[in-house]
């Protein structure tokens, strides 16, 4: 009997096609490993991270930008319109820093002396605190130097969080971000004493469009809430909103053009309107 059953063992063996032990028999036999399950898939942002005009940036750039601003009908100081040309680059320096520089020219005309004009420039770093999917969240500190030609002659340090919630994936509104920023500015000059500390902040939401309607390109339409409160002693924490309609325009993803009108919002007004427009380059 125990003979009979080794013969049938060998006679099998040797029955087999020399491949593997059970290539050929019955799926009921020969027992496959299963499969390895696939890879997850890397989840993608839905609605692009942008740079816009006035909320702090959530993300490490690495960019050239040219803004201009243009305000009217200023009220409360001796000029009366006032015009900014900004030239700034940002540098990542890794995956979680980065670093850039600002040079400011700003030029008054004013209303009973002769116009005014100055140049200042700013220092700044960024570290990334949060970078998901679904969203991003970075600390930003900035120094910012006097410009004595237009009778400005304070130092200004300001830090703050600024941040990124994509709606698309949150509550499935389509290619939707929500922005926000908080910073602390504190301004200081030679023999102040106090006072020069106020809250800045904004909030913005923008609906891009991208793929078969532009083909390449990019359009964004957003709208921009910000305001500043004073937090000095005695100042009654005083509170100016203004509001900005404004688009972006991306033909190519190296470069990008935004323009946007501030409107005030709080009384009395302290300008007219701020017109402004900008120029990215990324690389």
């Amino acid at each position: 009997m125990i003979l009979t059953a080794a013969w049938g063992v060998v006679w099998i063996w040797a029955a087999v096609p020399q491949g593997s032990p059970t290539e050929g028999w019955p799926t009921d036999l020969a027992q496959a490993s299963p499969p390895a399950p696939a890879a997850p898939a890397a989840t993608e942002r839905r609605t692009p991270d942008l740079v816009l005009l006035r909320v702090q940036t959530n993300f490490l750039e690495h960019d050239l930008r040219l803004d201009s601003t243009y305000q009217d009908r200023i009220t409360g100081t001796p000029a009366r319109s006032a015009t900014d040309f900004d030239i700034r680059l940002a540098v990542p320096v890794d995956t979680v820093w980065m670093i850039g520089v600002i040079g400011n020219y700003r030029w008054l005309e004013e209303v009973n002396r002769p116009n005014e004009n100055g140049a200042a420039v700013s220092v700044f770093g960024r570290v990334q605190m949060i970078e998901e999917a679904e969203s991003s969240y970075a600390f930003t500190l900035e120094i910012s130097s006097p410009n004595k030609g237009v009778e400005n002659d304070r130092t200004q340090v300001s830090a703050g969080v600024a941040g990124f919630e994509d709606l698309d994936a949150l509550l499935g509104f389509d290619g939707v971000g929500l922005y926000a920023d908080l910073q602390l500015q504190h301004s200081t000059s030679r023999g102040q004493v106090d006072g020069g500390n106020q809250l800045a902040y904004v909030v913005s939401m923008a609906k891009t469009w991208t793929g078969d309607l532009l083909g390449t390109a990019r359009l964004s339409v957003f709208e921009e809430l910000g305001g500043t409160t004073q937090i000095d002693q005695g100042s009654g924490g005083r509170t100016t909103l203004s509001i900005t309609p404004g688009f972006r325009f991306d033909p190519s993803p190296a470069h990008a053009f935004l323009a946007g009108v501030d409107f005030p919002l709080t009384h009395p007004h302290g300008f007219g309107e701020l017109f402004r427009i900008s120029y990215i380059y990324s690389f």
